[in-house]
């Protein structure tokens, strides 16, 4: 078509229902997104325009276009800072529509492929990196937005022409003008999670710009100001200058100290006036004294610090030098903490932990190099130990002795000195927050120095060292290297050690060395435990008064684990033992003891798999949704235990209990109770296909389609591992779905086949395992052959993988180039002109947004595409398969399941030339069977009352075949809209979250959409109706037409000739040359009158006025030599007709009597003009003979199969819908039932908040 008219196309969709469907379409409300709706659903649509002029333009090459949409959300809350005007409303201008339309064409944009630039309709160019698509050339204002989401569009309104598909990207913001927030009212559903602001002074301060202040360090202000470093040069001089070595008293070194800092003021104020303005624009001059002191005083500290340390020898601290040596087994629970703090196991582990952070923290006294850090050190210590908490003066005093004790800080007195004396603001030593901690460490050091009370705790510790030692010298179970001699006399001392305090009423105190801890919160019940020695255990816990059973439920170390979790772990072989006395605790206490976390948040659940026996006595107290900090719940812990010995066994008994765990509280198992950190679910973890069938069968509501963070379904791993029979197991469960594609990247499980290692058994299997149940299960199991996947080539560019089912002793994936493909689709209309197919005129059957050869590619747009073009081939052969178009052809069988070696994937390429001569051969076979066969041949000739049939029935098949057109026409685009209208209401929710809970997912992964399936159906029986109309229709105004004109011709010849040369016309002999013998006049009159009846018998037999068998038979020869003489059949295909004619006893054709010198139709006439006119009527005769027969033989055989086709159309509309509405209700049920299980678990989690 020329270019100029190529607009009437839209013009011409009227049609077929085009105008009801723009009367109904006023019915429908707008879509949310005024982008969308005013180019897809614009009920103001115009008969010209610029719009109309950019939707021709889409509309007719709608593979070369993607246009970008802003969200909803964007339009609803964004004005134009340069204009004032709403997005809402700018969106409808041509600029703004112009700039968000891309071209993707890289043979009319090449640098889409080098340089990922793309260009708009009005010539800007963007540039997509990734998911970000950023302005380059021709904007006004620079932007850069989000790729949200990708979909093919499906054109719903009048004037889109049927079946067009766009491609639109769904963008986070626009890409015209300099868009501005308008901001959301408040209320209940729009409050958005902001710190609220704090008064401070006078003036309301957020709450994150509290943080102190620090003062900048002298060296940052040496590098940030050139001013600075001679100055820097000079200090380096005054350092090496200094006399603190020739001091010999404490006043001595102070004055030193004091002249030194003096000195280096001094040359400090010495500084340019410019240095000091730059420097006070940034900073107080308290700020920069402060730190110019700390420089100082950090250059000369090592220095002065040895020698402060030589003049000012204390003996408290030798003393507390000596302390520290004999308080290093000393526990928290003996410095005097109150019993109720000390009795909480859960509360002394806080304190412990805090205690190690302090201990830390005030370690780094020793290493301070001015007196502002020892005070920060001091702070934060004192800090630590109160931290989040309102603890009391005398437990903040028995902490911080308690983190002295086990600091060991040397020189601590002299510590404490030295930041009282050169601190640089004295008054901050006297009060605030660093006065409260400074008098707090120096109180508690003080306690060093009491003779009692340091004793006491001297004696503790001395207990604790002695007990825990003989503890620890005991060996392992697993040592080769113990004595066991030596361990009994160690069970014997212990034994001593404990006696004299079991008994019965006797109140053990909490400060008793039994009850003392280690600094890691280890009872001594878990220090012996961790000693791995079974006889050990025994021998403590014999003592039932002193290791009580409250004692075992409530010990725990400050990584949180308590006994069994730490006997679980180290597979300890008291660990059964240490079970049964559990056991002896109530059910509440039990269910208490095992779900407790740890600091990993770990419960016994997640380490019963080490004695996995014990899952009958404590397996339904476990709580198995309880997940670590890698997101495991104790289930999906045992599933990782891949090396355990006993397998099978455990995971077949764990999801038994799992079972009974949950049907006892009443719920369902859902694939949300056990998701890792990285998105797995259980069906990802597991790898035994035994457990993994087992675990399907007992659970029904799992979610076998859910993909992980790395956009893998199970079945996609399984792919990836070959683990072939897991493979078998979750591709046969109902519940899964082979065309679940990732969000991302778009692929589905069979894009993990790994097809550059074919030769692999294993890969093979898996492939034709997964590519038949894909087949089956979405297209039926009738279709012996379909498209698994396609994929650009290096080669051959796109190309097609076919999977052919049972084809044994033959390849059964054939790839296939896509152009073949296409070659193939257009060689069956040639050689079966009847079908309802049509692939000459592609654009119902195979829509133009699937050609995605040299097409650029937005964030994996082009897998989007594939997809579909997957999708839409299989489609077709189902529709095909259905409409009874492949019973009548053989081309794109022949092609495709042409023998290949099985073990290898060869690209396979039509010949076009082969597959012509092929079907000229087939139609050459058929006219040849037709033309030998009496019967056949006899059938085959057409009289008028066969034509009034045909006529008669093609009138009503094509009338009732419009009707249906029309009615698919209208449901298609009603269709089409209600869908876009349930997509735009899912945007809306997507783009507005605060309108649904954030924990409420509704969709994890991406499904290939029913609705767009449903559509493709009606689509393509759409287009099979309308190739019937067609094929109908032509053959009413061109063949049976045809047909009238060749008989009424015929008759005419017949009546013309009769009146020329027939029998009541006399003649003369024509003149003879010398030599010849004279032909009578009556002789020539009989030859005549022969040929003629020959000539008028042949007309009546072809027209259907006779039908005498014998002479039938007679003309029947005389046409098959005539026609088998005939040049449009090649000599090769002539010889076994020429034969038969011969063997027939044919001598003479027709045509050949009329072409003999003495009896020919030169005999008959005297006069030139009679015998060329009779001559001329005599030809047309035998041309329009043959083309009547090749008529006949056509309109018969199209007839019958245009008959036969029409009759099965009416199975094929029942097929196709039954098929279409079945694959339909079956995605949405697959969609409400996610859907349903999204908030039934929402609502699941918020009463448990509310519980809580």
């Amino acid at each position: 078509m020329a270019e100029a008219e190529k607009p009437n196309q839209i013009d011409g969709q009227n049609r077929n229902g085009g105008s009801s469907f723009a009367r109904a379409n006023k019915r429908f409300a707008s879509l949310s997104n005024p982008f969308i709706n005013n180019l897809f659903n614009n009920l103001d649509f115009k008969g010209s325009g610029p719009l109309k002029e950019v939707m021709q333009k889409l509309c007719q090459n709608p593979a070369d276009f993607a246009i970008l949409v802003p969200s909803t959300m964007f339009f609803a809350l964004h004005v134009d800072a340069d204009t004032g005007k709403r997005y809402s409303e700018l969106c409808k201008d041509l600029d703004f529509i112009l700039t968000h339309i891309v071209r993707i064409d890289v043979n009319k944009e090449p640098r889409i492929r080098t340089h990922k630039e793309f260009t708009t309709l009005n010539n800007k160019t963007i540039v997509v990196k990734a998911d970000t698509i950023f302005s380059f050339k021709n904007f006004k204002h620079p932007v850069t937005v989000n790729i949200l989401k990708q979909e093919l569009m499906h054109g719903f309104a009048d004037y889109i022409p049927m079946g067009t598909c766009f491609h639109v990207v769904y963008i986070s913001d626009c890409l015209v003008g300099n868009f501005e927030f308008m901001g959301i009212a408040t209320n209940m559903l729009t409050t958005m999670n902001i710190a609220e602001p704090i008064e401070k002074n006078g003036n309301l301060t957020s709450a994150k710009s509290l943080e102190p202040i620090e003062v900048q360090p002298f060296e940052v202000l040496i590098a940030e100001y050139p001013g600075l470093m001679e100055l820097s040069q000079n200090y380096k001089k005054l350092f090496l200058e200094s006399t603190f070595k020739k001091c010999k008293t404490l006043s001595d070194l102070e004055k030193s100290f004091i002249v030194l800092i003096k000195r280096g003021s001094a040359m400090f104020n010495a500084l340019d006036p410019d240095t000091f303005k730059s420097l006070l624009e940034n900073y107080t001059a308290d700020e920069l004294r402060e730190s110019l002191y700390n420089y100082l005083e950090m250059n000369i500290y090592d220095k002065f610090w040895v020698k402060f340390n030589n003049l000012s020898v204390d003996n408290d601290d030798k003393q507390m030098d000596i302390a520290y040596e004999k308080l290093k087994w000393l526990s928290i629970t003996e410095i005097g903490l109150p019993d109720k703090l000390v009795g909480d196991t859960v509360v002394l582990a806080l304190y412990i932990k805090r205690i190690i952070a302090a201990i830390s923290e005030f370690k780094k006294l020793s290493f301070a190099n001015t007196s502002s850090f020892k005070c920060s050190i001091i702070i934060k210590t004192v800090e630590i130990l109160s931290a989040n908490s309102t603890i009391d003066a005398d437990t903040l005093m028995l902490l911080l002795i308690f983190v002295i004790c086990l600091s060991k800080v040397s020189h601590l007195n002299n510590h404490l000195k030295y930041i009282r004396k050169y601190t640089y603001s004295e008054t901050n030593t006297e009060k605030g927050i660093l006065g409260y901690a400074l008098s707090s460490v120096e109180i508690a050091v003080k306690y060093f120095h009491s003779g009692d009370q340091l004793q006491e705790l001297i004696s503790k510790s001395l207990h604790n060292e002695v007990f825990w030692r003989l503890i620890g010298a005991v060996s392992s179970d697993f040592s080769d290297s113990g004595n066991k001699q030596d361990d009994e006399k160690t069970f014997q001392e212990i034994e001593r050690l404990l006696e004299p305090l079991n008994k019965a009423g006797l109140v053990i105190p909490l400060d008793s060395f039994v009850k003392s801890r280690s600094l890691e919160g280890d009872s001594c019940l878990m220090f012996a435990l961790k000693q791995n020695n079974k006889e050990l255990m025994n021998v403590l816990l014999q003592f039932e008064y002193i290791f009580t059973l409250d004692d075992i439920l409530e010990d725990q170390n400050i990584s949180g684990s308590n006994l069994l979790a730490t006997a679980l772990a180290l597979e300890h072989p008291f660990t059964s033992t240490l079970a049964q006395i559990i056991k002896q605790a109530t059910p509440d206490e039990i269910e208490k003891y095992v779900n407790a976390q740890d600091n990993n948040n770990r419960t016994i659940g997640h380490l019963l798999y080490n004695s996995y026996l014990l899952l009958h006595d404590f397996g339904l107290y476990v709580d198995w949704t309880k997940r670590d900090c890698f997101g495991n719940t104790p289930l999906m812990v045992y599933a990782r235990c891949y090396d355990h010995p006993r397998y099978d066994d455990m995971m077949s008994m764990t999801l038994s209990i799992v079972k009974q765990w949950y049907h006892k509280r009443g719920r369902v198992l859902s694939y949300r109770d056990h998701l890792d950190n990285k998105g797995n679910t259980l069906m990802h973890t597991i790898k035994d296909s035994i457990t993994l069938e087992l675990f399907l069968k007992s659970f029904d509501e799992l979610e076998l389609n859910y993909l992980n963070d790395a956009n893998q379904s199970a079945v996609s791993l399984a792919v990836r591992y070959n683990r072939i029979d897991n493979v078998e197991i979750l591709i046969k469960d109902p519940r899964f779905c082979l065309s679940v594609v990732d969000p991302v990247m778009y692929m589905s499980p069979l894009d993990y086949v790994k097809l550059e290692r074919w030769e692999e058994d294993i890969n093979r299997n898996i492939a034709k395992m997964l590519e038949i149940q894909f087949i089956w299960t979405e297209y039926g199991e009738n279709l012996d052959i379909a498209c698994v996947r396609a994929r650009f080539e290096p080669e051959n560019g796109l190309c097609c993988y076919f999977r052919v089912v049972n084809n044994l002793g033959k390849s059964d994936l054939i790839l296939v180039p896509f152009s073949s493909v296409v070659k193939a689709f257009k060689l069956m209309k040639k050689e079966t002109p009847c079908i309802p197919f049509n692939f000459n005129s592609p654009d119902i059957w195979f829509p133009k947004h699937l050609y995605v050869s040299m097409k650029g590619n937005i964030s994996s747009s082009n897998k989007i595409k594939i997809n579909a073009l997957i999708n839409n081939i299989n489609l077709m052969i189902q529709a095909l398969n259905m409409n009874g178009t492949l019973e009548h052809t053989a081309t794109l069988q022949n092609y495709l399941l042409a023998p290949q070696e099985p073990c290898k994937i060869e690209v396979q390429t039509l010949v076009e030339r082969n597959a012509i001569k092929s079907i000229y051969s087939k139609n050459f076979l058929y006219r040849k069977s037709i033309l030998l066969d009496r019967l056949k041949f006899k059938r085959m000739i057409i009289k008028g009352e066969d034509i009034i049939a045909y006529d008669a029935f093609l009138e009503y098949s094509v009338s009732e075949l419009e009707r249906f057109s029309k009615l698919y026409s209208r449901l298609y685009r009603s269709f089409a809209l209600s869908n876009e209208e349930a997509k735009d209401l899912d945007r809306l929710r997507t783009d507005m979250p605060w309108i649904v809970d954030e924990s409420l997912k509704l969709r994890e992964c991406r499904i290939e959409d029913s609705s767009d399936i449903f559509l493709d159906k009606i689509r393509l029986l759409y287009a099979s109706v309308d190739e019937l109309v067609k094929v109908a229709g032509e053959m009413r105004s061109s063949k049976l037409r045809r047909w009238r004109k060749l008989v009424s011709d015929l008759k005419s010849i017949r009546n013309e000739l009769d009146r020329i040369a027939g029998s009541g016309v006399d003649g003369s002999s024509s003149p003879l040359s010398l030599g010849e013998p004279a032909v009578s006049a009556g002789t020539v009159k009989n030859n005549r009158q022969n040929i003629l009846a020959k000539v008028f018998k042949q007309i009546d037999v072809l027209t259907g006025v006779l039908d005498d068998e014998s002479i039938v038979e007679e003309v029947r020869k005389d046409i098959i030599k005539s026609m088998f003489r005939s040049k449009s059949y090649s000599p090769a295909e002539n010889t076994d007709e020429m034969d038969f004619s011969t063997k027939e006893g044919i001598d003479k054709t027709l045509e050949e009597l009329i072409d003999l010198k003495d009896t020919g139709i030169g005999s008959w006439f005297v006069e030139k003009r009679r015998v060329s006119y009779v001559g001329r009527l005599l030809e047309t005769f035998l041309k329009f003979r043959i083309e009547l027969v090749e008529l006949d033989l056509d309109l018969r055989r199209h007839y019958e199969s245009l008959a036969m086709l029409v009759s099965k159309f009416y199975q094929f509309r029942i097929s196709i819908f039954k098929n279409a509405y079945g694959n339909y209700a079956k995605g949405k049920i697959g969609e409400l039932k996610r859907e349903v299980k999204s908030w039934e678990l929402g609502l699941w989690e918020y009463r448990n908040k509310a519980r809580k």
